[in-house]
């Protein structure tokens, strides 16, 4: 019997739609505990994607316009999931809210490459994985910038006890993010519903009156390690 690809076997358009029915405050459901159990299992993440995969769940929010050399990135974004336990599809859609896929891309403030990194942050994380650092310019290689943003981005998740907060630190900084404050408005919530978009799970995590509040996305839901 060959086995089957994770991602055939419970599609995730099924999955989103169930956890849509589970999406229950447990403070007034007594079947809480299971359904959230459920629900951390149904969110695994996945183990690996081929690039098809990560052009299809792309494709599904309009993200079309791709590089031509995708599967330098497709291939970063697994081995940097891999050697983290970050879930390669919250590295997408990081990198998808960050740079739209371009490499070369720099922002107002200086972040630099696919997952918009800051320099001196960067150089930091270099030294802590012995990674050569010749300046600014090793956030343009595709490879560098992924395995250092995914590094950066687990210690978000492994920092904040939901996903949302990770997400807006990313964006942010770690210090402008409080875990029991509400996350900063503007354009950091805005960079935070778009990456959930991008991970298919914003419909999950609105509340709706007939079910309560939902049970917050949990940071480490999006780690394997």
């Amino acid at each position: 019997m060959i086995p089957r690809k994770r991602s055939e076997v419970f599609p995730k358009r099924a999955a989103t739609a169930v956890l849509l029915a589970l999406s229950i405050s447990p403070a007034w459901c007594p079947e809480a505990p299971v359904l959230e159990r459920l629900q951390q299992a149904m969110l695994a993440p996945s183990l690996a994607m081929s690039p098809e995969e990560m052009i299809a769940m792309l494709a599904r929010h309009d993200v079309r316009h791709l590089p031509r050399d995708f599967e330098v990135i497709a291939g970063a974004v697994n081995e940097a999931s891999r050697a983290t336990g970050v879930s390669p599809e919250l590295v997408l859609a990081v990198i998808g809210a960050e740079s739209e896929f371009q490499f070369d891309a720099v922002s107002n403030q200086g972040a630099i490459g696919l997952m918009q990194l800051m320099p001196d942050t960067a150089q930091e994380l270099a030294e802590e994985l012995d990674i050569p650092w010749t300046g600014p310019e090793s956030l343009m290689d595709p490879r560098t910038n992924v395995t250092l943003g995914t590094l950066y981005l687990r210690k978000l998740l492994t920092s904040f006890d939901d996903l949302d907060h990770a997400l807006a630190a990313y964006n942010r900084g770690p210090y402008a993010v409080f875990g029991n404050d509400p996350i900063p408005g503007g354009e950091t919530a805005e960079y935070v519903r778009r990456v959930k978009e991008l991970l298919a799970v914003s419909d999950i995590a609105t509340p709706t009156r007939s079910l309560g509040p939902p049970t917050p996305f949990r940071a480490s839901q999006f780690l394997t390690l």
